[in-house]
C-alpha cells in the first residue's frame, strides 16, 4: 500500500467544480495554507490566465503549469487547488499523488454549466454563452479528462458533499 503524504491536499477537478471554495475552507478547518496553482501562474507570468492563452498558447501555459506544479512538492501543510487540466498533462497526475492527497471533487456536466455560465469569461478553455454549446464543450472534455481524475487517491460527488464532511474525511484518514 503506497503511502500518502496528507501534508499537501491536491483538489482535482473540472474548472467550476468547487477546487477554490471547498479549498480555502478545508485549509482554515486544517490550520492549512491554501494555495491556488492558477494564482500562482498568474504572479509568476504578470498575465491573466486568459491572455496567457492568447498570447502563448495552450501548449506554453502547459509548461508553466507544470513548473509550478513542481514548486508546490516543497510546501507543507497546504491545500492546493489545481486548474482542471493540471493532472492531465505529462506527469503531472503521478507526481502530485506521489507528492500529496489528491482528491477529485466529481461535479455533473449541467452542473458545470450552470456554474461556468454565471462566472462569464473566467475559463480560456470554456467560453462559450450558449447553454447547449457549453454543455457538449464540458461533457467532452470531462469524458477526455475523467480517466485521469479518477485515479485520485479520493473520488467525491462534490453536488452531494459539503465542506465540513471532506475535512471530517481528512481527519479519519490521518487519525
Amino acid at each position: 500500500m503506497e503511502k500518502i503524504n496528507y501534508s499537501k491536499i491536491y483538489l482535482i477537478g473540472m474548472p467550476a467544480c468547487g477546487k477554490t471554495t471547498i479549498g480555502k475552507y478545508l485549509a482554515e478547518r486544517l490550520h492549512y495554507q491554501f494555495v491556488d496553482l492558477d494564482e500562482m501562474i498568474v504572479a509568476q507570468e504578470r498575465k491573466s490566465i486568459p491572455l496567457i492563452f492568447a498570447n502563448h498558447g495552450e501548449n506554453y501555459f502547459r509548461e508553466i503549469e507544470r513548473l509550478v506544479l513542481h514548486q508546490s512538492f516543497d510546501f507543507q501543510k497546504v491545500v492546493i487547488a489545481t486548474g482542471g487540466g493540471t493532472p492531465c498533462f505529462f506527469d503531472n497526475l503521478n507526481m502530485l499523488k506521489k507528492n500529496g492527497w489528491a482528491v477529485y471533487l466529481q461535479v455533473s456536466p449541467e452542473s458545470l454549466t450552470q456554474r461556468v455560465l454565471e462566472q462569464k469569461g473566467t475559463r480560456p478553455l470554456l467560453q462559450s454563452t450558449d447553454y447547449q454549446t457549453l454543455l457538449e464543450q464540458i461533457s467532452e472534455k470531462l469524458a477526455h479528462r475523467k480517466t485521469f481524475y479518477e485515479q485520485a487517491h479520493l473520488c467525491l460527488e462534490n453536488e452531494k458533499i459539503s465542506d465540513e464532511y471532506l475535512a471530517q474525511i481528512y481527519f479519519n484518514q490521518v487519525s
